[in-house]
């Protein structure tokens, strides 16, 4: 469902985090799975996507109080130089998740390429922002025009628990089991100048991601080539991360023309101007000079953005306290706004929320009607994840299975407008 839930990551380490896709986060069901027992290091071999075998941290602190030690979980350097594609990666986690993510089939799905278009765009120098990648061909409203795999995955407990040089010490093994050319687009991303280049590389270029369902379940993600995508307030891209297939997608927010700079957005949508040039300072250390953030008068922008967070929170209290009259009202009004100011959610996912209100308060002809637009709507995406695709379809069979003429049952509480 709508969940407009941002990450602002601003870990312990001092090491800041692009949030996850401010805009819209990647909303996954996993029905009936079989998980694999956690592997670590000291398991016996058995067949697994991993190349090597896992090194393990058991970190150990103090407790502030009783001076007693306080044992952490287990962190594990998992690493695999075949996925996808010969791509390679390294996951630092705990063996628990690492074991979700095998359950997901996360490491084995290789039915996607690892997709670099580069006949899509190239990778530039952009004045004043070093570089930046940029359209060689027109790309359509929608279009999925990268595909990106992670080359290190780091969850943010383990960032939290461990120390820096022991931190450090696992996540420069994980790079130096990357490929070499993996190695070498690493230490080629953008930096600020501190003291420890991974360190560095991590503050400026990663991005938050989910590892899985669970609300802690988030990792610090380093790509190659997402990496070079540059930030603006109105973007012309969004992206997604699904842990199931672990691609980063990158789409088109609007129609994009040849020449044009891709950008996608670190912030929350839903910041106005002051909020939004305090927190990239505060997290990415530079000044944002978009058109928007240039704009002498941002008061009609910066009020479009604060009520469609109003939206937002009210419709997640409305469909969470079952008031799907009012969900329903709020969803369109929600998308009347954010497509006024040029941030409109992924249509599908938006199609897919109203028929599903619709089928709650008894409208069996618009639960029919968003179903499809949602079902084509996924058909026409053509992610990698087909969850929602998959869902789509099945809620299409269930609402077209009954007779014109039945009578839904209202379910939850009524209008309370």
């Amino acid at each position: 469902m709508f969940s407009w839930l941002y990450y602002a990551l601003v870990l312990v380490t001092g090491i800041a985090a692009c949030p996850y896709n401010p805009t819209r986060p990647l909303n996954i069901r996993y029905d009936n799975l079989t998980c694999p027992m956690p592997i670590d290091d000291l398991s016996q071999k058995e067949s697994t996507p991993w190349s090597y075998t896992p090194n393990c941290l058991r970190p150990v602190t103090k407790d502030s109080s009783s001076s007693e030690d306080i044992s952490r979980p287990t962190y594990c350097l998992y690493s695999s130089t075949t996925f996808p594609s010969n791509h390679g990666v390294s996951i630092i986690t705990t063996p628990e998740s690492a074991s979700n993510l095998l359950s997901y089939g996360s490491l084995t799905n290789q039915s996607v390429e690892h997709t670099m278009k580069t006949s899509t765009y190239k990778i530039v120098e952009i004045p004043g922002k070093g570089k930046g990648m940029v359209a060689t061909r027109k790309i359509k409203k929608g279009e999925i025009f990268l595909v990106d795999y992670p080359s290190v995955l780091i969850g943010v407990p383990f960032l939290q628990d461990v120390q820096a040089h022991h931190r450090r010490r696992l996540v420069k093994k994980g790079i130096e089991r990357l490929s070499g050319e993996m190695r070498q687009a690493v230490h080629a991303l953008a930096r600020k100048g501190g003291n420890y280049l991974l360190d560095d590389i991590f503050a400026v270029n990663a991005v938050s991601v989910p590892l899985g369902e669970e609300e802690g379940d988030q990792a610090m993600g380093l790509f190659g080539e997402f990496s070079r995508i540059n930030h603006d307030c109105r973007p012309n891209a969004l992206y997604r991360f699904s842990p199931k297939t672990l691609a980063m997608e990158v789409f088109s927010y609007r129609t994009i023309l040849p020449g044009e700079e891709i950008t996608v957005s670190y912030t929350p949508i839903t910041l106005t101007k002051s909020q939004r040039q305090e927190y990239i300072l505060q997290n990415f250390q530079f000044q944002c000079t978009c058109s928007l953030c240039l704009a002498e008068d941002c008061s009609d922008s910066d009020h479009l953005r604060q009520r469609v967070g109003e939206l937002q929170s009210t419709l997640r209290q409305a469909m969470e306290n079952e008031y799907f009259e009012n969900a329903l009202v709020i969803a369109h009004e929600w998308l009347e706004m954010a497509e006024k100011e040029g941030i409109p959610p992924l249509m599908p996912e938006w199609y897919d929320v109203v028929a599903r209100l619709s089928y709650d308060v008894g409208d069996l002809a618009g639960a029919r009607r968003y179903a499809q637009l949602a079902l084509n709507g996924w058909t026409k995406f053509g992610s990698s994840d087909d969850s929602e695709l998959e869902a789509a379809r099945d809620f299409v069979r269930e609402v077209m299975r009954l007779p014109r003429d039945t009578k839904l049952k209202r379910k939850g509480v009524p209008n309370i407008f």
